[in-house]
C-alpha cells in the first residue's frame, strides 16, 4: 500500500487524500485518488512504466458504515496489449505468447527443441505465428520485433535462458501463466479450435479457415491458445480475436496465411 501510495504522488503528481476515520481510536489512512478526468492520462504513464493497470467499477452504491461493496473489474491495461488511441504511439506495441515444448534450460540453446511463438499488435488486431525450431531462430524473431510483453508457462523457463532473451528486447516484462484450463492460462493445444469456434462461427473466410489448419501444429496452437486466454482475462478477447488477421512467420519473411498469401 505505501509502494503504491508513493507511485501515486511521485510519478502522478497526485495528493495525499485521507480516508473515513470508522473508528475514533484509529488512525485516518492516507490514500492517493485517482480523478475520473485523470484516469486516461493516469493509466497511460503507469503502462507506459510497465506496469499493468487494473479499472474496477462498483456495481452497488457504497453508503458510510455499511458492507464492503461489491465491484467488478472492467478492464485490465498491460504494457504488451495496448488498444487505446493515446498509449498506440508507444515505442512498441507488442505481445508476445512461447509454447516451449519441453523446458527451456541453458541447454535448449544448443538443441533443437522447437517453440511456438505468437506475436500479438492489438492495436491493429494482427497476429504473426510461427514455430521457432531452435534457439537462434527464436532469439532473432524476438529481436526482430521487439516486444514489450512475454506470455509464458511458469516453471518452463531457467534463468540463463529469460536473462538472454530480455536482452534481446530490453524494455519487455515477463507474464507467467499456469498451464491448464482455467481462464488467463495456457490451453491444451487439442482445446484450442472448439475454445475458438464461438469467436470465429459468425466470421468464417479464408483467413480463418488457414488459421484453422495452421492449429494442427501443436506449437503454434498453444502459443495462439495461451494469447487468447490472456485477452479473455483482460477482457479483450470479443474485440480483437473476431476481427482479427493472421500471418505465418518463418525464418526469412513473415508471409500471410493460406489463399491470402
Amino acid at each position: 500500500m505505501k509502494q503504491m501510495r508513493k507511485l501515486g504522488t511521485h510519478n502522478l503528481g497526485l495528493n495525499f487524500t485521507h480516508g473515513a476515520q470508522r473508528d475514533p481510536s484509529s488512525r485516518r489512512m492516507r490514500c492517493v485518488g485517482i480523478p475520473q478526468s485523470r484516469l486516461d492520462d493516469s493509466i497511460s504513464k503507469l503502462v507506459a512504466l510497465g506496469y499493468k493497470v487494473g479499472v474496477v467499477l462498483e456495481i452497488e452504491s457504497s453508503q458510510m458504515g455499511c458492507k464492503i461493496v461489491s465491484r467488478s473489474l472492467l478492464r485490465i491495461f498491460t504494457p504488451g496489449v495496448i488498444t487505446e488511441d493515446n498509449m498506440i504511439g508507444m515505442e512498441t506495441r507488442f505481445a508476445c505468447c512461447l509454447f516451449p515444448t519441453a523446458f527451456m534450460c541453458d541447454q535448449f540453446v544448443q538443441s533443437d527443441l522447437k517453440c511456438g511463438i505468437c506475436f500479438l499488435d492489438a492495436s491493429t488486431a494482427q497476429f504473426h505465428l510461427g514455430v521457432a525450431a531452435n534457439f537462434v531462430e527464436l532469439e532473432t524473431q524476438i529481436k526482430k520485433f521487439q516486444p514489450r510483453e512475454i506470455l509464458f508457462p511458469i516453471q518452463m523457463l531457467s534463468q540463463k535462458v529469460k536473462l538472454r532473451l530480455t536482452s534481446a528486447s530490453p524494455t519487455l516484462i515477463w507474464t507467467f501463466l499456469k498451464e491448464g484450463e482455467m481462464d488467463g492460462g495456457f490451453w491444451a493445444p487439442s482445446s484450442v479450435p472448439d475454445r475458438l469456434r464461438p469467436y470465429f462461427e459468425n466470421h468464417l473466410d479464408e483467413n480463418v479457415n488457414a488459421l484453422c489448419k495452421q492449429l494442427h501444429t501443436p506449437e503454434i496452437a498453444g502459443a495462439f491458445g495461451g494469447m487468447a486466454s490472456y485477452l479473455r482475462r483482460l477482457k479483450l478477447d470479443r474485440d480483437i480475436l473476431p476481427n482479427s488477421q493472421f500471418f505465418f512467420l518463418n525464418s526469412s519473411s513473415l508471409n500471410q496465411l493460406g489463399p491470402m498469401a
